[in-house]
């Protein structure tokens, strides 16, 4: 993502739509709710690929591919309560020209039934297990192999892609607790390379989807909901950060309380 990012402050804003309209569009749509909201996020990520100048364009990625986790529980039943998941990763690569957000859909549509399907997920655990059974890895020291292995994931699994998107689904509770909370707030991991990442989840009958961005600029949270409005989802926005026309936050610190 372009722009630059800051290290010490960390921005969430969060959009609040209508469960019932956000199903609805993503049915008249031909596509989940998951694929919809990933595809609008290739969409976003496009619309600030084409918004650089010429020279910086040609020294950008040209592939744009977003991260989707899957729980694996749904094909492999298991009570631990660690991460057990893979990513499909839908992508678009830009030397092709401009992607309409219908092509972005249906890509995004049949990449992810070809990623969920077994033999896929299969091949994504051999890949993963196969480096643990690696008698040279093995062999190494724990330090040793927690450097080599940070190193790995910041140059392949990391700069492999343009963002993730995370929908944890569903949230239920019991009575008496269902009717005492008015909703919930998540809190994304810090994503430096990616710049942005986005959590969903519906609560009762709004769905609520989180950007967390370290970058000093708004324009990928601005261009992400004004897509949805433009969709004829009604999005109530809010933000932990006062708005400024720079982007920027209204005070330096150490300065103004």
């Amino acid at each position: 993502m372009p722009g630059r990012r800051r290290t010490l402050e960390y921005r969430e804003t969060e959009g609040n739509i209508p469960l019932r309209i956000s199903l609805d569009t993503a049915k008249s749509l031909k596509v989940t709710l998951t694929e919809l909201l990933a595809s609008v996020h290739i969409a976003t990520l496009q619309d600030l690929y084409e918004a650089l100048p010429p020279r910086r364009r040609m020294r950008a990625l040209k592939n744009i591919a977003v991260q989707i986790p899957v729980n694996l529980r749904n094909l492999y039943p298991s009570r631990t309560l660690r991460n057990f998941f893979l990513c499909v990763s839908p992508a678009i690569d830009m030397r092709l020209g401009h992607w309409s957000l219908e092509e972005i859909l249906r890509r995004v549509h049949h990449g992810f039934r070809l990623g969920l399907e077994e033999k896929e997920m299969l091949r994504q655990i051999r890949r993963n297990v196969g480096g643990e059974r690696n008698p040279i890895g093995r062999a190494l020291l724990l330090p040793l192999k927690t450097l080599l292995l940070r190193v790995i994931n910041t140059n392949i699994g990391t700069k492999a892609f343009s963002g993730s998107i995370s929908n944890l689904g569903t949230i239920s509770m019991p009575e008496p607790f269902a009717s005492q909370v008015r909703g919930f707030g998540l809190i994304l991991p810090r994503g430096m390379f990616y710049g942005a990442n986005v959590g969903v989840f519906s609560w009762k009958e709004t769905l609520t989807i989180t950007i967390g961005s370290c970058m000093a600029n708004r324009d990928f949270e601005t261009a992400f909901f004004a897509r949805l409005a433009r969709l004829g989802l009604p999005v109530t926005v809010r933000c932990n950060e006062p708005y400024t026309p720079s982007g920027a936050l209204p005070y330096q610190r150490g300065v103004n309380p």
